[in-house]
């Protein structure tokens, strides 16, 4: 790709422009509000390791919006043009525009103003989507500027370096990178630059230290406000409450699975769900569930740190609590324990679970509260991915970050113990249709992945597909051409939603027995089948087998209340036989009594006289 340097005229201004400085991709009417946007890459010192990162600002130089990401192993050049199909993603979503995209490389410019990059080559998918993004309807231009006026974006850059893969976005800057902003805030070229090198005079000496102590007093300044402003944000993103569900005459306890009343929190409704013989292990399970998440909109999503406690009611400090951070949907609707504590240390009366046959449990819920942005996906095709490598020994990031789902989302599937109780149950699948929707993003949400690339397998050189549906789809599609043929058309995102979506049907039919078709089951089965008819397949083959799948409720309640019956006729007959031998005990009884002479019972009884 040759050299990255850029050659640049040595020139006194180094320092960041704001918008409104040498702007020409505008006419004389200008809008109220301009952007510019610095992107940067970055690789690691002694390792493969790259990184990309920017920033988003206004035309009074105050921050927007930035981005730091880990992209895993590569090189300079593919880290540089990540970060700049990031930032125009994240700037055409949100509306950021007028828009001035600034890099510091020259190749990556120039690739992506001339496509230069042949088709066969690894980053040409890459290049593509970078000028579909700047041909939008907007107004956008592109240029290259020094190292000294990208400062803040090769800070974000060297930071993606350090956290987890993936990209994390910023609302607010994060505190290291003040200097950097109040530098070029202040006009005020890097150490080391071209303009630090000339002013080597005493007086320009002077307003060197002059600005230097303005600097550190704002730069205090902007910490401080900084860090008043995040800790005020997650204080106030926050919304917690606990709840305790006291269950009385626990003995009599019936039901597979039991319920507690609804408690809202966030604006959705929740509830808490216990299996008191387990589910399908000798363990206690407890789960927090959404009550109404049939009700809910189309693609919603809901942070959610919770921890669920069994109280010990004789002595407190033995309770069992355990925690988690999920990230309740469509398809996980449901997460807790499945195995909480075992059922004989549960039903021992020798400790504390159950006194008085009162069983109680405690849940404390904490979301985010339903302040989210919509970004609308305007139908542009995004580059697939490179592998990423994860890094052993990477630490946990102290910045939350918001993961954009549209363009590399996949439905996952929960592994360990902490799993939702409707995957024990029935698999599920996410809410897609014909044209990619309106997706809700939470600010500062986590989005818990847990599907590797190793549970992935490749389905026909179409798309990659989770190990346990490719025979499934491998059978019927062999059966069925048109089901390939008709998505032909669309783009491997879509392809790879569709067959995952059918995938997730035929996993259900083949897993699931008569026995597991509850109520909850067959909503899950019909929200299945409501989300793969969005695809468009040519599914009259197997719409018989969903009804009779449905059917199968009818038995199951059928066959639980002949299961009933039968045990009352049992009773009822053993409750006859008692009562049989209670009779001839009677009987017995009535003839022995009937043996003694009779006497006349009107005549007196005298006293000799």
């Amino acid at each position: 790709m040759g050299s990255e340097k850029c050659n640049f005229e040595e020139q006194l201004d180094c320092s960041w422009r704001s918008p409104h400085h040498g702007w020409k991709c505008l006419g004389p009417k200008l809008e109220a509000k301009r952007y510019r946007l610095n992107v940067a890459g970055s690789r690691g010192i002694g390792s493969r390791s790259i990184g990309g990162g920017g920033v988003i600002r206004n035309e009074k130089g105050e921050w927007v919006a930035g981005f730091a990401e880990n992209l895993g192993t590569g090189r300079v050049v593919e880290a540089k043009l990540w970060a700049l199909y990031r930032g125009l993603e994240l700037a055409w979503k949100s509306g950021w525009a007028p828009l001035g995209v600034e890099c510091d490389s020259n190749v990556a410019v120039t690739v992506v103003m001339n496509q230069v990059v042949h088709q066969n080559h690894s980053l040409f998918q890459l290049v593509k989507s970078c000028q579909e993004l700047l041909k939008q309807n907007w107004k956008c231009s592109l240029g290259c500027v020094s190292a000294e006026q990208n400062c803040v974006a090769i800070f974000l850059a060297n930071l993606g370096l350090s956290m987890k893969l993936g990209c994390h976005y910023f609302d607010v800057p994060p505190p290291a990178c003040a200097p950097f902003l109040v530098q070029d805030e202040c006009s005020v070229a890097p150490p080391g630059s071209v303009a630090a090198r000339k002013m080597k005079t005493r007086e320009a000496d002077r307003m060197i230290q002059r600005d230097a102590r303005r600097k550190n007093l704002r730069v205090r300044k902007l910490i401080q406000k900084a860090r008043r402003m995040q800790n005020r944000k997650v204080k106030e993103d926050r919304e917690s409450v606990i709840f305790t569900w006291r269950i009385d005459t626990f003995s009599k306890l019936d039901t597979f699975q039991h319920y507690s009343e609804p408690f809202n929190i966030g604006g959705f409704k929740w509830r808490i769900v216990m299996y008191p013989q387990g589910n399908k292990e000798d363990y206690l399970s407890v789960y927090l569930d959404m009550s109404d998440a049939r009700a809910l909109p189309l693609g919603w999503s809901r942070y959610a740190k919770f921890s669920l406690t069994l109280v010990d009611q004789l002595q407190c400090s033995k309770s069992i609590t355990k925690e988690i951070v999920h990230v309740f949907n469509a398809c996980e609707r449901d997460c807790g324990f499945k195995s909480l504590v075992p059922l004989s240390q549960f039903y021992d009366h020798g400790n504390g679970y159950i006194v008085n046959d009162i069983c109680i449990i405690e849940a404390k819920v904490a979301v985010h509260k339903p302040d989210a942005k919509i970004l609308q996906d305007h139908g542009f095709s995004a580059p697939v991915e490179p592998f990423r490598k994860e890094k052993e020994g990477q630490g946990p990031s102290n910045v939350q970050p918001v993961t954009v789902p549209g363009f590399f989302t996949r439905w996952e599937t929960p592994s360990c113990e902490q799993v939702p109780a409707s995957y024990h149950n029935a698999p599920s699948s996410e809410q897609n249709c014909t044209e990619l929707p309106n997706i809700s993003i939470a600010k500062e949400s986590e989005v818990v992945s847990s599907t590797s690339a190793d549970e992935l397998m490749d389905f026909r050189g179409l798309a990659k597909i989770q190990k346990a549906f490719v025979p499934l789809l491998d059978e019927v599609c062999s059966c069925h051409s048109s089901l390939i043929e008709c998505q032909m058309k669309q783009s491997p995102t879509f392809i790879e939603w569709a067959f995952t979506a059918l995938g997730r049907v035929l996993h259900f039919l083949k897993t699931k027995k008569v026995k597991d078709m509850t109520d909850d089951v067959c909503a899950d089965l019909e929200l299945l089948w409501k989300e793969l008819q969005i695809f468009k397949f040519d599914l009259a083959w197997l719409k018989p087998h969903i009804q009779g799948a449905l059917r199968m409720n009818k038995l199951v309640k059928r066959a639980g209340q002949v299961k009933i019956l039968r045990k009352d006729v049992v009773d009822l007959e053993i409750e006859n036989k008692r009562l049989m031998a209670k009779l001839e005990v009677a009987r017995r009884d009535l003839e022995k009594a009937e043996g003694v002479e009779e006497m006349d019972m009107d005549k007196e009884l005298g006293y000799g006289g």
